[in-house]
């Protein structure tokens, strides 16, 4: 089953935000609505205008929508929201239709990179003596995958070690001094008997390269 996904504040709801509901629902068979919690409304708006429950109760009364999550995301992004969203649907498939506002994954992304230059600026000029701003332009169509595979069926050796050991040890028997010793034409006691242990020891260490 493929659930959709929109994000956003509707604080208020309007023709725009039932628009691109409408499309979104169209996407998928399940249509989830994020809602953005009223402390990520006071980092955008810089107060509560509708709190969060109320814009629940409207988005959940639109015929369109199947499941309404709210935000549990301390920043003006959703990728908390949409981990827990995965464990409520775990064996579907998920269309993120859009970030909350993009302007809102806009605004993260350039707060956390102003972050790192200020931080990293700030350890030769002076802590609190550094004020960075950025301004980035993010491209939605392209979307980057890093995964690593194990396949235990195409093994590169990197690497191979062997140890080999062989010992033996022989101990011939001994002969004592006696009237039957000395008889010819017989054997003397013990001859040719011996006692022997061999002992063969063999490791193998293979490393492998996995991609």
């Amino acid at each position: 089953m493929k659930i959709a996904i929109v994000s956003g504040y509707f604080n208020p709801l309007h023709g725009g935000h039932l628009d691109m509901i409408e499309s979104a629902k169209a996407l998928g068979d399940k249509l989830v609505v994020i809602i953005n919690n009223d402390q990520q409304q006071v980092l955008k708006k810089g107060k509560v205008i509708l709190d969060e429950q109320n814009r629940m109760r409207l988005m959940a009364a639109l015929r369109d929508v199947d499941d309404v999550v709210l935000s549990v995301d301390t920043d003006p992004g959703q990728s908390q929201t949409l981990r827990k969203v995965r464990q409520l649907y775990p064996n579907d498939e998920l269309i993120f239709c859009n970030g909350g506002d993009r302007d809102d994954m806009r605004l993260s992304f350039e707060q956390a990179q102003a972050r790192k230059i200020e931080d990293l600026l700030s350890q030769t000029l002076g802590f609190g003596k550094v004020r960075a701003q950025v301004s980035a332009e993010l491209d939605y169509d392209r979307i980057t995958t890093n995964s690593e595979i194990y396949d235990p069926e195409s093994q590169v050796v990197r690497s191979t070690q062997s140890t080999s050991e062989n010992s033996a040890n022989a101990e011939g028997g001994s002969q004592g001094v006696s009237v039957a010793n000395n008889l010819p034409n017989t054997t003397p006691a013990g001859a040719g008997g011996s006692n022997s242990n061999t002992t063969n020891r063999s490791e193998e260490t293979i490393n492998y390269e996995i991609n």
